[in-house]
């Protein structure tokens, strides 16, 4: 913020690849976490394999009042 109460914000925003497993987390709100435990017991009985998620490229993000 400029000392005349102006705000610019010049940046990117991007995600990163992951790996689709199911494991344990502290990130996650409690419904959250619980559903990714249902999940990994559905993979477990399912023997479904852990994947990657691969997401490329950013957006720009410009912003001023």
């Amino acid at each position: 913020r400029n000392t005349s109460g102006s705000l610019k914000f010049t940046g990117i925003a991007k995600a990163f690849s992951d790996r689709y497993d199911a494991n344990v987390s502290n990130h996650r709100a409690v419904f959250d976490e619980k559903a990714t435990t249902a999940l990994r017991q559905v993979g477990r009985v399912a023997r479904a394999q852990d994947y990657e998620i691969t997401i490329t490229g950013e957006l720009p993000i410009n912003f001023s009042r």
